[in-house]
């Protein structure tokens, strides 16, 4: 996975060792002038982007760069990424890794084992093991996760999980190619969800150029496009 270092606020209880170290090289590069505080990261990002900060994680991909990724609530949940020596806001880290497009990975993994696909979701996409995290519902009511290499579209490992029965929805794959054609995007992130009286609904992550991205919902039994939200 990103090698995540736990953005400390308060130390009202004993760290363990490793986030103690941590903690004290974050504190030294930031005194050092290596990194820029916290604290002036938020302030100015606030500016940009009123709102209330809901997570903050300081992540570091591969080649070592090292980027807040700061969650603010206001109306909707926007993602900002800021690079942590620098402070300026940049767009979201892209993988230097040639992944395979999730529609693709996705249609493998259904040729091996038919279903319904209730959700999929690119993990750990900067690191040099980037994997689709994908669920599916078989016919017979029973749901199996499966993490599969995003490189290659090797299982790596799956297990059962625990859904309802599946109804008659849009095949996920073809529906994200359909998506991704359509708004000139890639695909990062997808999953079938269910409201009480409502019909079920697709909720798919589109990375767009330049570092933007929409989340759009879709009817998942028409394929009808309900919502697009910009986060970026």
């Amino acid at each position: 996975m990103l090698q995540v270092l736990t953005v400390l606020f308060t130390l009202l209880a004993p760290l363990p060792l490793v986030a103690q170290a941590q903690h004290d090289q974050i504190r030294s590069e930031v005194l050092s002038g290596k990194m820029q505080p916290l604290g002036d990261i938020l302030r100015n990002i606030l500016l940009k982007h009123p709102g209330r900060v809901v997570d903050i994680d300081l992540e570091q991909g591969s080649d070592g760069r090292r980027w807040y990724e700061i969650k603010i609530a206001n109306g909707q949940l926007t993602e900002v990424y800021v690079d942590a020596v620098t402070g300026e806001e940049i767009p979201r880290p892209r993988s230097a890794l040639t992944l395979l497009p999730m529609s693709q990975v996705v249609g493998a993994l259904l040729a091996a084992h038919p279903g319904v696909v209730v959700q999929a979701e690119l993990e750990d996409e900067d690191t040099p093991e980037p994997h689709y995290e994908i669920e599916i519902l078989t016919r017979d009511g029973r749901g199996q996760v499966f993490r599969v290499d995003a490189r290659d579209a090797r299982v790596l490992t799956s297990f059962l999980s625990d859904r309802v029965q599946a109804q008659k929805i849009l095949p996920l794959a073809g529906l994200i190619g359909t998506l991704e054609s359509r708004f000139k995007a890639t695909a990062s992130e997808a999953e079938l969800k269910w409201r009480p009286g409502l019909s079920p609904y697709y909720e798919v992550e589109l990375l767009l150029q330049g570092g933007r991205s929409v989340e759009v919902r879709v009817d998942a039994y028409t394929g009808a496009v309900l919502t697009e939200d910009r986060t970026r």
